[in-house]
């Protein structure tokens, strides 16, 4: 497999790519949400992850040497979970729904919680 892609002249990148932080736009609080991506060396599930640009992370997808995840990361909303008048969850709030979030992708990069300890990043208050 490796003689091919040397013959091949097509190695995927194992340069660590330049890192980003998003800067939510009123457009993206407006819907309560943003995608957010994170990479880390598939070879290595103790090696630092890097949050990526949409850019980045799409060019990296069919780069074996790379684990990647996008995340919906919720910025707006009620912060703690809301239950209706029988007691059924109808929100699990922000804090929840990223943490939820967080867990989805743990096997895949298990360093992602240690890298996202503010579950509240970004966050504003919901507005009526």
């Amino acid at each position: 497999m490796y003689s091919n892609l040397v013959e091949s002249g097509s190695l995927p990148s194992v340069q660590i790519p330049e890192t980003f932080l998003p800067i939510p736009s009123d457009s993206d609080y407006a819907g309560g949400k943003i995608n957010r991506y994170f990479i880390q060396r598939a070879n290595d599930k103790i090696s630092p992850v890097f949050e990526v640009n949409e850019s980045t992370y799409n060019d990296l997808l069919g780069n074996v040497y790379w684990s990647k995840v996008q995340l919906n990361w919720r910025i707006v909303g009620k912060l703690e979970p809301v239950y209706n008048d029988k007691g059924l969850l109808i929100d699990p709030g922000v804090r929840n729904s990223n943490i939820n979030e967080i867990a989805k992708f743990q096997k895949v990069i298990p360093n992602l919680k240690s890298y996202l300890i503010n579950t509240l990043q970004f966050y504003k208050p919901y507005r009526i």
